[in-house]
């Protein structure tokens, strides 16, 4: 069984806190902590206790006493991803000297983090779960060709104000996973538009599998992580996943996933694009039959 940062701690007595600092050189004092009930708990110490009123927290408890606040867990079956939480939180105020910079990139990632709670369902989104595999998938592939930093600021889904998965200096990329039926879904107007001068459609055919024939998705989690092997790209690689929505679900760890294959296309005039979208219609999804547009497959060195 994995163990938690919180194991080593002993229950301490009523109204005690047993602790353990849990980053040094920050500008916010972090600890993991336990208070008598044997509840997990990170405990921030410096100007919070004044802006921490009107957060909501799924699971999650904020307690603000005069030196910070305690961010409780309330029910064990979440640790893992309470764990995830709170070391997202700790990374966000790395490098900042300012205190008071600190506090308010702490609020502002407490503010994702409800965000993504409060969108939590305790069911899996498979769906959602073969987009974000595709998009690591061809992250793996670019770390052959490019530099491992830059590779991370090509990626662009992770960011909600971004048409484009990926843009490569003067190419976007849209990056789409199916299974065994030869369509892709269009999400948006955008997406098979770009004002660079090229751009790609990378579709990935994934099915379900085993273990002992598949990956899981934190499989290719840890091997990008490996392939970054700096602590800071690390970080900021796992900041960008936490941005794109993904919130770690031990249920995760059991969903088998095999690559099938790999297409890529070049999106060009005659593509089957809807070109003029009326400005009276907001939103515009459609699908394309990948069988038809066999003319614009395009192999991997007209893309890298």
């Amino acid at each position: 069984m994995v163990k938690s940062k919180w194991d080593t701690l002993t229950t301490p007595p009523e109204g005690k806190l047993s602790a353990i600092l849990a980053d040094r050189g920050n500008s916010l004092k972090y600890s993991w902590a336990k208070n008598h009930s044997g509840e997990k708990i990170l405990l921030v110490e410096g100007e919070l206790h004044k802006h921490v009123t009107g957060f909501d927290f799924k699971y999650i408890d904020i307690v603000s006493f005069k030196e910070g606040i305690q961010i409780i867990l309330k029910n064990d079956e979440h640790t893992e991803l309470f764990e995830n939480l709170c070391t997202d939180l700790i990374n966000s105020t790395k490098g900042i000297t300012s205190e008071q910079k600190a506090v308010n990139a702490l609020l502002l990632r407490m503010k994702k983090w409800q965000k993504l709670l409060s969108s939590l369902n305790r069911y899996i989104d498979k769906k959602f779960l073969k987009g974000l595999i595709g998009e690591l998938l061809f992250m793996k592939e670019l770390f052959r060709h490019f530099d491992r930093k830059d590779v991370l600021n090509f990626w662009k889904a992770p960011d909600e104000e971004n048409v484009h998965d990926f843009i490569i200096t003067d190419k976007a990329v849209e990056i789409k996973t199916k299974t065994s039926k030869n369509i892709i879904n269009i999400s948006s107007y955008e997406q098979l538009f770009t004002e660079l001068p090229k751009l790609f459609l990378c579709v990935y055919t994934i099915s379900e599998s085993d273990k002992n024939n598949g990956f899981t998705v934190y499989d290719i989690i840890k091997e990008i992580k490996k392939l970054l092997s700096d602590e800071y790209l690390v970080l900021y690689f796992e900041r960008l996943l936490v941005d794109y929505g993904f919130v770690p679900l031990k249920e995760y760890r059991e969903i088998y996933f095999k690559l099938i294959k790999e297409d890529f296309f070049e999106v060009k005039a005659g593509f089957p694009r809807i070109e003029n979208k009326p400005d009276a219609v907001i939103n515009l999804k459609y699908s394309i039959d990948t069988d038809k547009i066999e003319k614009f497959k395009t192999g991997k060195k007209d893309l890298f």
